[in-house]
């Protein structure tokens, strides 16, 4: 009688260079290029495949600016230590999201916070994070299918608790450098929250940051250096658009402008356009503090403090001095991108200027137009095919839902709402998809609110509140009460 053949185990060799999304989702690849096609059969964006790290241009260190206020080394990607492959993806969707944003927030990202994540593991943490989030906000927005997203959402909120145990420890030091980190990190998550759509968890990190900035004795020794001034510009940004968006004051600005860069004496150019920029994001502080969140929304009554009006033209005088000093000619995408972004807040300034002088209704169509004009070419710098987009910077969505609000011309209107619609585009709490359906009924019904506060808030934001139990999983009473503390609970 014939022995039975004894059974052998087909050898196949593991595969480790799968496409970036089924990687995240363990599911086997088929390696298929461009995109795989697991991710089109299950309906799924498929992210592509990772660059070689013995490549060209994954070998380029990264430059760090100097006056840190501390040592940043500079570093090249391959060189950070990952606690799992899923670490690993997740810091790569991380700096996939940098190369999407604009160029006052990408500097941070980019220059400082990669960099970080080599020297600081709660850094490299918190980074981790924000790739999830990153990768859970392309699937959401991208896929028809809700498959897996469940799985996603889980993965990622405890990527999330991971960062939140790592900045525990960091919450009771009195370095000066642990309070810089600790602030970046509250940045960080405001934008893990702004991803996710959580905005009641976004206003608890924005807040908690923001006491931070105000109250600390130690933040008056750091805020000099390099990072220090970038943390405080987005931070002072995100504060302004939200607070207009929220018609709510979320930090004390009159407090806060005493760390932001003031105008210098007399007419001469800024350093840079990151200088211009910082400046006039003072002067919106000063708005609010002087005029309250609803601006030019208050109806025919607004008027700007004439402080506030000579700031401007200073300011708009220094602007175009330093214009034109630069060559612009030999500017490259990303500086091109910022002086048109510096370009549409000029125009909207000028804009809220003719409303305060109540001479609007003769240029006000001629002004708006040549803000849509500069919107729609920012809009198609930034666009990448019909990708979603995330950046904490305010750049689009806000102005064109103000544009929309406040115009009269129907004509403007419908430009607003035709950019809006196009856009696939979250800014903090600004989100292109939500405006474009709320001022479209507005459009339906002929009813066009005035403050444009009021044309948010009567429409309640999504219930998150089913992620809840998976929020600050905290091991103990000790770290909730931190936790609380951190966030001001």
């Amino acid at each position: 009688m014939d022995s039975k053949k004894k059974f052998t185990r087909t050898f196949s060799r593991k595969v480790r260079t799968g496409c970036l999304t089924c990687k995240v989702r363990r599911k086997k690849c088929d390696e298929e290029k461009p995109t795989c096609r697991r991710c089109r059969s299950d309906v799924f964006k498929c992210d592509g495949y990772a660059k070689n790290h013995d490549s060209q241009e994954s070998s380029q260190a990264l430059m760090v600016p100097t006056n840190t206020g501390f040592t940043i080394p500079d570093f090249f990607m391959s060189d950070i230590r990952y606690n799992s492959p899923t670490e690993k993806n997740f810091v790569h969707y991380f700096r996939q999201w940098t190369s999407s944003c604009p160029p006052g927030s990408a500097l941070l990202w980019k220059e400082f916070v990669l960099p970080l994540a080599h020297q600081d593991e709660m850094i490299k943490q918190v980074v981790a994070a924000v790739g999830a989030a990153y990768h859970y906000f392309l699937v959401n927005r991208s896929s028809d299918s809700s498959k897996d997203l469940g799985e996603m959402e889980t993965m990622t909120i405890r990527h999330y608790n991971k960062a939140i145990s790592h900045i525990l420890r960091r919450t009771s030091s009195d370095e000066p450098e642990d309070l810089l980190m600790t602030v970046l990190s509250c940045l960080l998550f405001v934008c893990f929250e702004g991803m996710m759509g959580r905005r009641d968890e976004l206003l608890k990190h924005l807040k908690a940051g923001l006491r931070m900035l105000e109250s600390s004795e130690d933040w008056k020794t750091i805020k000099d250096g390099s990072l220090a001034r970038v943390v405080i510009d987005l931070f002072g940004h995100a504060g302004v658009d939200i607070t207009m968006y929220l018609e709510e004051d979320l930090f004390d600005a009159s407090q806060y402008q005493k760390i932001m860069p003031t105008l210098g004496q007399g007419d001469r150019p800024f350093v840079d356009l990151q200088q211009a920029f910082s400046v006039l994001k003072t002067i919106d502080m000063e708005l609010i503090v002087t005029c309250g969140v609803e601006g030019p929304g208050c109806g025919p009554e607004f008027s700007l403090d004439q402080r506030i009006l000579n700031k401007f033209y200073l300011w708009n005088r220094q602007f175009e001095l330093t214009v034109a000093g630069l060559d612009v000619e030999a500017f490259d995408r990303s500086a091109m991108i910022q002086l048109k972004i510096l370009r549409l807040e000029q125009k909207l300034w000028l804009i809220m200027t003719e409303y305060s002088s109540h001479t609007y209704h003769l240029v006000w169509g001629i002004l708006w137009s040549s803000y849509l004009d500069e919107a729609e070419e920012v809009a198609r710098m930034l666009m990448v095919g019909d990708s979603p987009a995330f950046s904490l910077d305010g750049v689009l969505v806000s102005g064109l839902s103000f544009a929309f609000v406040v115009a009269e011309d129907i004509t403007i209107k419908n430009r607003a709402l035709s950019l809006l619609r196009t856009l696939n585009r979250r800014e903090g709490i600004w989100d292109s998809n939500e405006m474009f359906e709320i001022h479209s009924a507005d459009l339906a019904t002929g009813e066009y609110p005035k403050p444009l506060p009021y044309a948010v808030a009567r429409h309640s934001p999504p219930d998150h509140s089913r992620m809840s139990g998976l929020i600050y999983d905290c091991p103990s009473d000790s770290d909730s009460e931190m936790v609380n503390g951190y966030l001001g609970g």
